[in-house]
């Protein structure tokens, strides 16, 4: 039987615990707690539909969904006031909202309230670098100073995760300078990402692009062939970027050593940036110059297939398995234009 001191002493320690916060009830959640916690599933799933694996209906119907979701913490977040918060990380949080729905100007305005409030917290001055590198020639000079603040603050990063972030600040401060004009600062920037992960792919598009501009050919197709096809931003990045680097090489008048391999691999740039009528004549060159290189061959009968030169690709085909036999696509390639008239 419990005695009336043991029930006593029962008691007191519950009052100790309880008043110690081990027994107290879970705060209640906040319109902001419960954007942060919704934020967190929207951007693993956008990560998810960027690993690609989805078929593209899906991944299209998928994305709509998240959208949707997106305004809905939007819509909390105003509710709990964060565009006034004292708290950083919602500032930052919010601001990555805006953001996504296309309101950099009010992205910028959160998180410049997030560095003054924190004016050490690198991330916060990376996304505000980011965002206003957004908005246009006018405000790079923010964005620059922004960044560059980030980096200062990452100068010798301590942990992966700051050495993830000052990978993230180099690689802004590169697509930044070279969106301007500044191409040596654009790859010092883009190097010291390299150096920070050499296995990076979006420095090493970045660095890509400006051998492109400087007629280094045959460095810029290797570096691209590299690069994985499921890297969704390198990928997005070549897109942005390579169409613009071949309008300033030719621009420059520079020239590229006449061997098959550079002739070869401009030909590939070429047909990455979707140039395919002017990726025939390097391609000429490139079986010319080493008629022996089956590739070769296969590819100038590729970039011959949408211009509908049947009897081009045809040549190329089979002087591609009169070098290499062991290629039953090719065989099939010629079984099925041999049905063409």
């Amino acid at each position: 039987m419990l005695t009336p001191r043991y029930l006593q002493a029962i008691g007191t320690i519950f009052i100790i615990i309880w008043a110690c916060g081990a027994w107290a009830a879970e705060p209640p959640q906040t319109p902001i707690s419960e954007a942060r916690a919704l934020l967190g599933q929207f951007r693993e799933t956008v990560r998810t539909l960027q690993s690609g694996g989805a078929d593209q209906a899906k991944a299209q119907e998928q994305m709509a969904s998240a959208m949707k979701d997106l305004e809905k913490i939007r819509a909390l977040f105003e509710l709990g006031g964060a565009a006034d918060s004292n708290d950083a990380d919602a500032l930052q949080d919010y601001a990555d909202v805006l953001r996504s729905m296309g309101d950099t100007d009010l992205a910028v305005k959160a998180l410049e309230r997030a560095v003054h409030i924190e004016p050490n917290a690198a991330k916060a001055w990376l996304s505000l670098g980011e965002n206003e590198a957004t908005l246009g020639s006018a405000h790079a000079p923010n964005a620059q100073r922004a960044l560059r603040q980030a980096a200062t603050l990452l100068d010798t990063p301590r942990s992966d995760d700051e050495r993830k972030t000052a990978l993230s600040v180099h690689r802004a401060l590169g697509r930044l300078y070279y969106e301007n004009g500044l191409y040596d600062l654009s790859r010092q920037a883009f190097l010291h990402a390299h150096e920070l992960a050499p296995d990076d792919a979006e420095a090493h598009v970045g660095l890509a692009m400006l051998d492109v501009r400087d007629g280094k050919i045959l460095d810029a197709s290797n570096a691209l062939d590299a690069i994985n096809a499921d890297s969704f931003r390198a990928n997005m990045m070549i897109g942005q970027m390579l169409d613009p680097a071949l309008d300033a090489f030719d621009e420059s008048r520079r020239w590229f050593p006449d061997t098959a391999q550079d002739n070869a691999a401009y030909a590939k740039l070429l047909i990455r940036a979707n140039r395919i009528n002017q990726s025939v004549p390097p391609m000429e060159r490139a079986v010319k110059l080493d008629p022996n290189q089956y590739v070769y061959w296969n590819l100038l009968a590729s970039v011959n297939r949408p211009l509908n030169n049947v009897s081009r690709m045809r040549e190329a085909y089979e002087h591609s398995l009169a070098l290499n036999p062991n290629q039953p696509f090719v065989q099939e390639a010629l079984a099925q234009l041999a049905n063409t008239n």
